[in-house]
Order: C-alpha cells, then structure tokens, then sequence
C-alpha cells in the first residue's frame, strides 16, 4: 500500500526473493528430476565463475549462455580451455563469440595465451572439431612477431598430434596450413618421425602423401631403420633423395648420436664409397660418436688415418678409440697437440704418445707468454696456468725458454708457478735478478722475499727498490731497506733519499 512502511520481515522476504532469484540464473534450466539430488546440492554451492566452468565442461550450452548474460565474469575467457579439453564444440564456438572474435583488433596477451591452452587441449584430447573452430582463430594475427609465434605453436601441435596418433587433428591442422598458406612455413618438421615411433601407419601415410618438403627425412630415416621397417626407409630414403639439396645421407648421419643402425643400412645398400666412408669416420670422430666410428672403421683403415689428422677431432673418447686401434701417425699427434684447445686432450696426447720436442716446445712458450701468437698482449688463464705446470719439467724445454717463463711468471704475480720453477737448475742468474726486481711491484706478499738470493748486487737491489717504492708496495720496501742496512754506503745514499720521500 502507498506509504506502508517496510517492515524488518518485508526486508528479508524481499532479499530472499533476489537471493533465489539469482540463484535461478546459476542453475541450469533442467528438470529436477533428470538430476540426482546430490547433483543439484553441488551445482547449488557454485560460485559464478565456478558455474561457468561447469557448464562449459559438461557442455550445457544453454546454461553457458544464461551464466554469461546474466553476470559480468572476468574468469570466464578461462573456461576455454574447458570446453576444448572435453570436445564441447558449442560451448567453444559460444566462447570464442563472447570474448575471442574481436575482428581486426589483436587479442591481449591474456586471451592470447587462453587461446594457445585450448587449441593444445584440444590436440591432446584428439578433437578435430575443436582444432577447426580454433585454429583459425589463433593464425588469424596481424601481429608479425605473433604470427610467427604461432606458426611455431602450430608445429609443435601437429607434431603432438601426430606422435599419439590423432589422425583427425593431424588432418585438421595439415588443412587448415594448406587453406591458409601455412604449409610453406613448415620446414623439417618432426611429425613424421613421431608418428613412425608411435607406429601410427595411418598418420604416416597421410603425412607422407604431401611430399617430403615438410619433414625432417633424416630423422624419419633413422625412426624407420629403429623400427627395422625396411620398406619405409627404403622410401623415406628415396624421398629424401628428390628433396634434399645434400644427397650423401651417410653423411649427415654421422654428424648426429645414435645412428650406427641406420649408417649400416645406408653402407649396405650403396653408400659405401672410400671418400664417403673417410669423411662420415671424421664427422663421427670430431664428436666422439663411438659406435659409428667402430662400425666404419672396420670397413677401411683410411678412414684412421684421416680421424687422426683432423683438427676437429676434440673428443676425449674419440682419440681414446683411436689411440686403442692403432698406433696413430706422429705428425698427426704432434699436430693435435699445437692446436687442440683442450687441456685435458693436450694432457692425454702427452701421456700416453711421444709428443715431438719442437711441439712441446711451442706449446709452452705460448702458454708461458714466452712468444705472442695472434696477440700484442699477454695474459694468464687456466688454461694456460695447467699447461705451463704440466710441461715446465720436460726436459727438452731450453734454458733459455724455461728462464723467460719465469721471469714472465714473476712479473705477473704468479706465486704458484714462481714456487714450481725456482729449483730448475736451467734458469740463469740474470733472470733470477730480473725476476726479483719484477716481483718488487707485485702484490703477493713474500713473493719477491721468496726469490732473494745473497748474491745479488746493489744495483739489482736498487731497482727491486725504486720498483717497490713507485707501486707503493709497501712490505716490499720494508724488506729493501733492510737489505740496504747491510749494502754499501752509495746504495744507502740512494735508498734513504728515496725513503724520507715515502714517509719511513
């Protein structure tokens, strides 16, 4: 009545009714009875976002669209993936008109990345429905840099597909790349190989029906050969010959782990030439393809020689192989040795081969810094720190190079080194003065102390000095100035000007 005032049980009556009212609109429009009453209590205890999802996971299209006018949902994109991941084409396409078909506009990065999940659900549940409603969507970019984004993404799909199985999916995708001018963008792709691992003959033949442009042939190959299906290697093989611009399969074989079967196949049926054979134990050897390498070289003894002469070969296991086949060629040894960068393989190719002088030589005057090779400048590293410690001791080194070294190692305050080569009975004494007065401005305390011997002069002394006292090293000059207390009367002249100077 007009001017009735609410009463506190008007209120709540009325705030019941909008209560029930939306709890309508979360349910779903069905019969009560179609339902267990369990059922109705769990969807009852549903929020909204909850609700969505439900009704797009069990497909309930009619429910989806009533959740979707009534509320304003930021999680509802969400639901997606739901819908792809069960095959609810409805609720799919209803969802893609509510928040993904924005026309020429870009989706957000939010949307985006929702889209990418589904269209994988979607894929890995097998539904081609879906993928079709999908796909077009997501290649449908004018973004350049997403674009390729998503050729990518469609790759890995298709090779997903292909790897269980989903003839369906794989057709959608191979279709729509086709429809949309996508297929050119697929470049050695590996669904050919997932499909033959996955032993999914029907994928196969489909996929191989487009010609070998596509797929990656090499890795098909070896799939094929690991299945010991001879009849599709032999075509796979023959595919890869009209596609490929290198011809000699033998050979990029070698270059990849695990591939011995499918070399021995190759050898069996042809490719077997000296040359061929020469280069593919290099290939292999240069990355310590055991196997291979075995395989080939018990089919000539040239592919050996020619291992052990490349300057490729950096694997530890490799020259180990080559070193317990034979006795290798000596300028191929020596050869090795100068160029490897490797320390660890320089050390294997000293201990258990004889090394050359003139090769050990070179080695450790470039380590050392004695010559400078491709450089103004010298600096240590490890390397260069394991090297000189390992040969130092060789005999064959000169006097003349083993002095330079040390004095070089003094200078750069290389205490280490300095201790290991200070007993060699081939450094002179000139350059164990130069050393000490190189030391002089070092910052290794004791280092210079270490080197010190009663029969330096006064001037090297004098030097060791001056050098103490321009660096500021001031422990050094303490130890100087000791020296001096003991030297001649012109040396104190100089040493003590120099001394009121630094403050002592």
């Amino acid at each position: 009545m007009p001017g009735k005032r609410n009463t506190k049980s008007d209120l709540d009556q009325q705030a019941c009714s909008d209560a029930c009212g939306s709890c309508r609109r979360t349910l779903p429009h069905s019969n009560p009875g179609a339902a267990s009453c369990l059922e109705q209590i769990d969807t009852l205890l549903l929020t909204v976002d909850e609700a969505i999802v439900e009704a797009a996971r069990s497909g309930q299209a009619a429910w989806l669209k009533q959740l979707l006018s009534a509320y304003n949902s930021e999680e509802a994109p969400k639901s997606l993936v739901e819908a792809a991941s069960n095959g609810r084409l409805e609720c799919v396409t209803i969802l893609q008109a509510k928040f993904f078909d924005r026309g020429d506009d870009k989706l957000s990065n939010s949307l985006w990345r929702i889209m990418e999940q589904a269209v994988e659900s979607a894929r890995a549940n097998g539904h081609a429905s879906i993928l079709n409603s999908l796909l077009p969507e997501i290649f449908n970019s004018g973004d350049a840099c997403r674009g390729v984004h998503t050729i990518i993404i469609g790759e890995q799909i298709l090779n997903a597909a292909a790897g269980n199985g989903h003839h369906g999916a794989v057709k959608s995708i191979i279709q729509h790349a086709i429809r949309r001018n996508y297929s050119k963008t697929i470049k050695q792709s590996a669904a050919v190989t997932r499909a033959i691992s996955g032993e999914h003959t029907a994928v196969v033949e489909y996929l191989l029906s487009f010609g070998g442009s596509m797929w990656n042939l090499v890795e098909a190959f070896v799939a094929a050969i690991d299945k010991k299906n001879n009849t599709l290697a032999d075509r796979i093989f023959k595919l890869y010959l009209d596609t490929a611009p290198e011809k000699e399969l033998l050979l990029r074989l070698a270059y990849r782990d695990g591939c011995t079967n499918a070399i021995k196949y190759l050898y069996g049926n042809g490719q077997n030439n000296a040359r061929l054979i020469g280069e593919a134990f290099i290939c292999s050897a240069e990355r310590g393809h055991i196997g291979t390498m075995t395989f080939l070289l018990n089919t000539t003894r040239a592919a050996f020689e020619a291992a052990m002469k490349s300057r490729g070969t950096k694997s530890l296991d490799a020259v180990r192989f080559l070193f317990s086949k034979g006795r290798p060629p000596p300028v191929a040894v020596n050869d090795m040795f100068e160029t490897t960068h490797c320390v660890e393989m320089m050390k294997l190719l000293y201990e258990l081969t004889s090394v050359s002088k003139r090769s050990i030589i070179a080695v450790f005057e470039e380590a050392a810094g004695v010559v400078l090779r491709k450089r103004a400048y010298f600096r240590y590293n490890d390397d260069k720190l394991d090297i000189v410690k390992m040969l130092h001791k060789d005999t064959c080194i000169p006097a003349k190079v083993i002095s330079e070294a040390f004095v070089i190692a003094a200078r750069y305050d290389q205490a280490q080194l300095v201790e290991l080569m200070q007993d060699d009975t081939r450094i002179s004494e000139e350059s164990r003065c130069e050393a000490f007065k190189a030391a002089a401005a070092c910052q290794t305390e004791g280092l210079m102390e270490s080197l010190f011997r009663e029969s330096f002069c006064s001037d090297t002394i004098w030097v060791a000095f001056k050098q103490a006292y321009l660096s500021r090293k001031r422990a050094n000059v303490k130890f100087l100035l000791n020296l001096v207390c003991e030297g001649d009367q012109d040396l104190r002249n100089k040493v003590v000007l120099n001394a009121v100077k630094f403050g002592e």
